[in-house]
């Protein structure tokens, strides 16, 4: 990777926004820039996986064009399946036909392209939307900047046709200073929370990658993993929709303070949004939703979750992390049909409590070092505690970052605050958020270094 995605956010990002003003100033279309920033980005980010995506990109276009002679949804669904599982499940299947019929196969030595399980679903979609009318046929341009849009390729969300191809066609919004103002706000949020994010990661690799396995060492590394994962993927898709809203463009909004939720079902309305929108949209109710009684039901959210989970990663501790959260959401569904809901409070500490408990499997490195960690978790034998300097280091801040999560607006409604003129209020807590990156980065590296070329 030539650059860090954090980076090229940096670096590139405000040459494309200036760009972009200046072509929509003089009243020309900004297609074409956008699509060319966009390949660049790609280029830059993952130079060897480039060709990938535009072979993807192009067999899918050539797909949509055809897509109402017999069969081709089918084959094409099919394509970006196999195309997703050749890059990225190869050598899991390796590995499990070597371990259970005790051959030998070498590993084949290949790279996860940028994105591609982003843009993989987003192609599938689109192919579906199109024989159910829901979508239209586009020209090479509009699709290619449709998949390929920068602030969301490489970490999502995951986008629909009516939601952005409208939005590129618009020629009534212009960036505002009040809007380039909120977006800017919202870049910051998301940078620190990065930042953050760092400091959490250190808790979880102590744990799972240093062996530091005692009863105060599984609680510290588990919520630093929970907040951590969070954090990087939460901050991430707050710079791009920041970049974004630059651009004129609202991306789909994919966190809505997930931690906050009162249900397992509470949880994947405000987590991964768009993941959760599209499996519903394209798995659960082609299985037959919730039309065909509870035994049904219940057997489609496992297997829902259960695809799910082995989506976000080649291993079975995915697997198990998706068969976790199916079977709370069949227990949920049969919970509120006896109508007897929780007090809120104890549903948001449960929730939380087994959400990171499920977290622990999706971070392990198998099954059984998920199954030491959670036993080390409810053994408090081994009682010995981290040295002092790691907790003076990193403990404040992450406790900081952890009562922002729980009791501050998240940066969805203060970018929607300051948007709308509310900006004295909405500015003393920017400063509030820079001033806790200004105390991640005192204890860490100089800002310049965080800059990975």
């Amino acid at each position: 990777m030539l650059f860090s995605s954090v980076s090229f956010m940096f670096l590139f990002a405000p040459i494309v926004v200036g760009m972009n003003c200046l072509l929509q100033m003089n009243g020309k279309s900004n297609a074409w820039w956008l699509i060319t920033a966009s390949v660049i980005y790609y280029g830059l980010a993952q130079i060897n996986a480039l060709p990938v995506f535009l072979i993807s990109v192009g067999v899918n276009f050539l797909l949509s064009r055809h897509i109402e002679k017999k069969g081709m949804l089918f084959f094409g669904v099919v394509f970006n399946l196999l195309f997703l599982g050749y890059f990225k499940y190869t050598n899991f299947l390796i590995d499990n036909v070597n371990s259970f019929f005790k051959t030998d196969f070498e590993a084949v030595k290949m790279l996860l392209p940028l994105g591609i399980s982003f843009f993989t679903f987003v192609q599938i979609a689109y192919l579906v939307d199109l024989t159910r009318g829901t979508a239209k046929k586009m020209s090479f341009s509009e699709y290619l900047l449709f998949v390929s849009f920068f602030p969301q390729i490489s970490a999502g969300p995951i986008v629909s046709y009516a939601k952005m191809i409208p939005q590129y066609h618009s020629t009534e919004n212009r960036l505002s200073w009040q809007k380039a103002y909120a977006a800017l706000i919202l870049f910051i949020i998301g940078f620190t929370k990065k930042k953050l994010a760092d400091n959490y990661a250190f808790f979880a690799n102590e744990l799972f990658d240093g062996g530091k396995n005692s009863f105060a060492w599984a609680w510290l590394g588990t919520i630093g993993y929970t907040f951590q994962l969070y954090f990087d993927f939460s901050g991430y898709c707050d710079m791009g929709m920041a970049v974004a809203k630059m651009l004129n463009i609202s991306l789909p909004v994919n966190f809505d303070s997930p931690y906050k939720a009162n249900s397992i079902q509470d949880f994947w309305r405000r987590w991964h949004i768009t993941l959760s929108l599209w499996l519903r949209d394209y798995l659960y109710i082609p299985l037959g939703g919730s039309r065909k009684g509870l035994a049904r039901t219940v057997l489609n959210y496992f297997i829902v979750f259960l695809l799910g989970g082995f989506w976000h990663g080649a291993g079975w501790t995915f697997v198990v992390w998706g068969a976790m959260h199916g079977t709370a959401l069949g227990i949920h569904r049969v919970w509120k049909m006896l109508n007897r809901p929780l007090p809120k409070i104890f549903g948001v500490v449960l929730t939380f409590l087994f959400v990171h408990l499920t977290w622990v499997f999706f971070r392990s490195q198998n099954i059984e070092q998920g199954m030491s960690v959670v036993s080390a978790m409810f053994s408090p034998t081994d009682l010995s505690l981290p040295k002092w300097g790691y907790i003076r280091k990193y403990v404040f801040q992450c406790f900081g970052g952890m009562v922002c999560v729980f009791a501050a607006p998240n940066s969805m409604q203060i970018f929607e605050s300051v948007n709308a003129g509310k900006k004295i209020f909405y500015f003393a807590l920017c400063l509030i958020f820079l001033g806790l990156f200004l105390t991640v980065q005192a204890n860490s590296s100089p800002a310049f270094l965080y800059f990975k070329f």
